[in-house]
């Protein structure tokens, strides 16, 4: 006969490895969509896009990289002549597109900044319907809003996926990181059907992450260095590759330098004004 103390005791074992089972641990903590604003917010930016006087465009946008690669929609910028980014502190700067792709509504910024501190990227191929989701961006020009909801479903639409999110959306909102209660971003808030309520779509990150990391390699090359903003020209050098080496073109180097011919000679000094700087 089992005595009464040892099935006590195996019957609470039993329970505690039926209860491990059935609600496993989670895998990580969850974070609140204040803790996700709180460590975010300085990644994300505010995106000014001039056109005509009609094609002024406000957006969202957020970091991707350390040096100043920058992720937002395309249709933010489609049509600017000039872009500015405006970060959480004040800082702003203008910015260049380097890389985008219409299909997918994505476009890759440049700003002349270092030292930045970039969004987690996480998987949007495993998210769950339902998963809640916290969005931060800029709806009608209010800068740093943050909002919450649920991935309702996985939609398709002209061959590329979309997260549908019950994510409120605004004028402004397009380019809002959407991030997972890890604090990693999975999606790009992208467009709303006007004759719905919240039912508003992302670009899954999953197409965004070969776009960032081919940049990254890409600007990751040094340049030559400069010396207040001047070039002292060595043997090989031509307007074409120092245009190429500085992300200007020739036409820059020669006006500001007063040039009238395409021809530079070994030593001579030019002024480089890079595209992109800080305002």
């Amino acid at each position: 006969m089992i005595p009464k103390e040892s099935a006590l005791c195996s019957m609470t074992v039993f329970v505690v490895l039926m209860a491990a089972l059935v609600c496993p641990a989670a895998s990580y903590a969850e974070k609140s969509p204040a803790s996700i604003f709180a460590e975010e917010s300085n990644k994300v930016v505010l995106i000014a896009s001039a056109g005509g006087a009609k094609d002024s465009v406000i957006g969202s946008g957020f970091v991707a990289g350390p040096a100043g690669l920058i992720v937002t929609n395309y249709h933010v910028i489609k049509n600017a002549r000039e872009i500015v980014v405006k970060f959480r502190d004040g800082r702003m700067y203008k910015a260049h597109v380097i890389k985008r792709d219409p299909g997918k509504d994505i476009a890759l910024l440049q700003i002349p900044a270092t030292n930045l501190k970039p969004i987690s990227f996480g998987d949007s191929d495993s998210v769950a319907i339902g998963e809640r989701v916290v969005a931060i961006g800029n709806p009608l020009g209010l800068e740093q809003t943050v909002s919450d909801g649920l991935v309702s479903a996985v939609r398709e639409r002209d061959g590329v996926k979309f997260l549908q999110l019950s994510v409120p959306l605004s004028k402004g909102s397009s380019g809002s990181p959407i991030f997972n209660l890890r604090g990693e971003v999975i999606g790009l808030m992208t467009f709303s059907l006007e004759n719905g309520k919240d039912l508003n779509f992302a670009v899954p990150v999953n197409y965004i992450t070969p776009l960032v990391g081919y940049s990254l390699t890409l600007h990751s090359k040094p340049k030559p260095s400069l010396v207040n903003g001047v070039y002292a020209v060595k043997a090989g050098d031509t307007l074409y590759n120092l245009s190429k080496k500085f992300d200007v073109t020739v036409d820059d180097i020669m006006k500001i330098n007063n040039l009238r011919s395409s021809v530079i000679r070994v030593g001579q000094e030019l002024r480089i004004r890079q595209r992109g700087s800080r305002l």
